[in-house]
């Protein structure tokens, strides 16, 4: 599934998010913020999403609610749901990819804001160059009513029985065949997804409780000089 965006660079900040890995695109190297000029912070550090890419995996051992493996690039590439969240890792790419709401180290900052800025991050390996759009938009743009490679819904309640999907391998649930009962950061009735594509993938994160649904893209192009 794709969808068109406006070109890259129209609107937002263009950050790197590891200061030894990326580099932005105004050419100097070092790690991004979102609390630059012209972003107002929410209140709390619960509202802000971190955003992680690197040659290396993240030094976390996140609680896991969905999972299904691909392949992109030639390369089997493990795609995973952490609370409302994600994680990508593609070891055969020297990639890894992870937003969450704790704090990660050498990550940036998103706000989840309905209105917020449209942010574009670049990753450049010496295997792959990743380019990743991360754009808030409202509740109601989520496409709730298309089928997605890998889906998680967290329950509305305590007790909820709101199943969670998972079209490749149905290891989204736990032993009694439901959802994971909703932790960390993900709200009441939030909603993850990943859906990969012909070289990347797309994300929509959902948190009703900002009326916000953050959806990010994330490209990968195998560098030249990278293993075959």
């Amino acid at each position: 599934m794709t969808r068109n965006l406006p070109p890259a660079g129209t609107a937002g900040t263009t950050d790197a998010t590891d200061p030894t890995n990326a580099t932005n695109e105004r050419g100097d190297d070092g790690a991004g913020d979102a609390d630059d000029a012209g972003d107002d912070a929410p209140a709390t550090a619960r509202q802000r999403l971190q955003f992680r890419q690197s040659a290396t995996p993240p030094a976390v051992e996140p609680t896991v609610y969905a999972e299904t493996t691909t392949r992109l690039l030639g390369e089997a590439v493990r795609l995973r749901v952490i609370g409302s969240s994600h994680a990508v890792a593609a070891p055969g790419l020297d990639y890894y990819e992870l937003s969450s709401c704790e704090a990660v180290a050498g990550a940036a900052s998103v706000a989840l804001e309905p209105d917020g800025r449209r942010r574009r991050f670049r990753f450049e390996g010496e295997t792959v160059v990743a380019e990743t759009v991360v754009e808030p938009r409202p509740l109601a743009a989520f496409p709730d009513d298309e089928t997605f490679v890998l889906s998680h819904e967290f329950p509305l309640a305590d007790g909820d029985d709101t199943e969670a999907t998972g079209d490749l391998d149905g290891s989204d649930t736990d032993d009694s065949g439901h959802a994971t009962p909703a932790g960390g950061c993900a709200g009441p009735g939030a909603v993850t997804t990943l859906d990969p594509f012909d070289g990347g993938f797309e994300t929509y994160h959902t948190y009703p409780e900002f009326d916000l649904a953050l959806y990010t893209r994330t490209t990968l192009e195998r560098v030249a000089s990278g293993r075959d």
